[in-house]
């Protein structure tokens, strides 16, 4: 496994309630884009995933420094990098001033905040602070600025979810022990549904190894699950993790249902937990929470 001592459960909520408390500020607009290439990720996916859900308006991730051809300037942008040095997004700056964009920045500080003179389109990330106060941080921050832009109540919804997964929290412990126990020394294959799909992208940074896999859940007869389906003879040490929204009703949940009952007939490993909470932004908060958690336990392994 690789050095998972930098996450941890705690950190993340704290991070998210110092970033909630922020003054971030963001231009109003009805379009918005999150650009983020580095391990703070998965919280840009959160929201986009909670806006999905519950904004008539998108708000996508670009996850690399190149501009999608329908960014113009009626579009308000968030470029994210913990360090403000990421060659990408430093990249991507000058090409969305080119288009006349207006660009606002979350940083530690860095070129990117060298770049950038309007202390206004600043939002200062801490600096010394663990990844997982990062990433909470980040998660928080972002979900000031959606608010403040009008596109939907971000704050709020983040806010009720870390009440939830507080509450939850506890109920986590065996869970996270489990999955500890069957994770260790194999590798991970972590998938999760749709809505939650920024958990499987924290996962990876959390507890996963250079031969580890994460996504999205493959549909029926897709070639990925053909494979896992295989006898277990050429991957012994694979291990898979399900994170899923814990309602049992659907076709998702039929999906699940028929891919564990393929995998275990074939002798795989899999683990299937639900994650708490009404709302896309609980469910991935609380799978943040539970992958520092199990990082926690690989780490003490």
């Amino acid at each position: 496994m690789t050095s998972v001592g930098h996450y941890s459960s705690d950190g993340i909520l704290s991070g998210v309630s110092r970033g909630l408390s922020i003054r971030a500020s963001c231009p109003e607009s009805s379009r918005l884009a999150i650009f983020c290439t580095d391990e703070m990720l998965p919280a840009a996916e959160a929201i986009s995933n909670a806006a999905d859900e519950m904004s008539s308006s998108a708000v996508p991730v670009i996850r690399d420094g190149r501009i999608p051809g329908w960014i113009d300037p009626s579009v308000v942008t968030i470029l994210v990098s913990r360090t403000g040095d990421c060659h990408e997004i430093l990249e991507a700056y000058d090409a969305l001033k080119m288009r006349g964009c207006t660009v606002c920045c979350m940083a530690s500080g860095g070129e990117l905040f060298e770049k950038e003179s309007d202390p206004n389109l600043k939002t200062v990330m801490p600096e010394g602070i663990s990844l997982s106060e990062s990433l909470g941080f980040t998660m928080g921050a972002l979900a000031v600025m959606v608010q403040r832009s009008g596109i939907f109540n971000a704050e709020d919804c983040l806010r009720k979810a870390v009440e939830t997964v507080r509450g939850a929290l506890q109920s986590y412990v065996g869970v996270a022990d489990e999955t500890c126990k069957m994770l260790k020394g194999g590798v991970p294959a972590v998938y999760t549904t749709s809505d939650t799909c920024a958990c499987a992208r924290a996962w990876r940074d959390m507890v996963g190894n250079d031969l580890s896999f994460f996504g999205e859940l493959p549909e029926f007869d897709h070639n990925e699950l053909v494979g896992w389906s295989d006898p277990n003879s050429h991957a012994p040490e694979l291990r898979m993790v399900v994170l899923r929204k814990g309602s049992r009703t659907g076709l998702v949940s039929i999906i699940v249902s028929c891919m564990t009952e393929v995998l275990r007939e074939n002798g795989r490993e899999v683990i299937v937990i639900d994650l708490c909470g009404e709302t896309a932004m609980a469910r991935d908060l609380c799978g943040f929470v539970l992958g520092a958690m199990v990082a926690e336990r690989l780490e003490g392994c």
